[in-house]
């Protein structure tokens, strides 16, 4: 599948937002039919080294975002590991709700964990996958 809308989206916001030095990292998730809909197997994180916060944009965030990526909190930052979370609304089977994801990228070799969980609900999904410099 084609995601260069999803690196002109983030280079564009990144233009009005930062400088251009932010590394765009393109994750690849092995998405679980027990996932329930709410995480994407394409997901894209802006982040510039030292900002404590990135902008994230994969098809659920272009679906229920009108196209604009959300801006993820750095919540942690080590030399080995890296975790972002950002909130999104969404209508899932006729129900709003609001997820709130983490993706958790390992520095050395680019494990990614994401998770997702709809606040007031005790669902809560996990998958893994693979994040790679996309630019």
């Amino acid at each position: 599948m084609n995601y260069g809308w999803i690196l002109g989206a983030l280079s564009g916001a990144a233009l009005l937002a930062q400088p251009a030095l932010a590394e765009v990292h393109h994750c690849k998730i092995a998405v679980k039919a027990a996932d329930g809909g709410f995480i994407a197997s394409d997901v894209f994180i802006e982040h510039k080294k030292g900002e404590s916060t990135a902008l994230v944009l994969d098809p659920l965030i272009n679906n229920y975002n009108g196209r604009r990526p959300l801006t993820a909190e750095v919540v942690a930052d080590s030399k080995t590991k890296i975790s972002y979370a950002w909130k999104l609304k969404v209508t899932h089977v006729g129900t709003n709700a609001t997820v709130k994801y983490r993706l958790t990228r390992q520095k050395a070799d680019g494990a990614a964990t994401i998770s997702a969980q709809a606040l007031g609900y005790t669902n809560h999904y996990t998958s893994t996958g693979t994040c790679k410099i996309a630019k």
